[in-house]
């Protein structure tokens, strides 16, 4: 049972012929927000998500602002690839972590969670890509 899916709009380029590359987009996180309360488990599973959204907006940031600095067609595109690549390995990592506790309600906690981890590790390298940039 899958409790949330994941959608990107980062625009990747299918096919050599894509015209324009955009800037990595926002990431679509589909839920319902829950009330954030600790002393349930709905309401953990509310307080990864208000603290996932929170993540989401600043690695969209980060992306942005590394997309900016990128100078080259190929660059940018390789880029957003990994961006879109990115979200894949999110989803599919928090899925097998989730699915230790499949048809249970601690399922959709521990993919909540997973995915805050995962967005705090995502910053922490986009981070480490600025610094690298602010450098050159």
């Amino acid at each position: 049972m899958e409790h949330y899916v994941i959608r990107s709009t980062t625009d990747v380029p299918s096919t050599s012929t894509a015209t324009t590359l955009q800037a990595p987009g926002v990431i679509h996180e589909y839920f319902t927000l829950l009330s954030c309360s600790p002393g349930t488990t709905i309401g953990l599973e509310g307080c990864s998500e208000h603290q996932l959204l929170m993540l989401d907006a600043r690695i969209v940031a980060s992306q942005r602002n590394i997309f900016s600095l990128l100078r080259s067609r190929a660059a940018r595109g390789r880029f957003a690839i990994g961006t879109r690549e990115w979200l894949l390995y999110r989803r599919s990592t928090c899925l097998v972590a989730s699915d230790a506790y499949e048809g249970g309600t601690l399922a959709p906690v521990t993919y909540a969670n997973c995915l805050v981890l995962v967005d705090h590790d995502r910053l922490d390298e986009l981070a480490t890509t600025l610094e690298s940039y602010a450098q050159h």
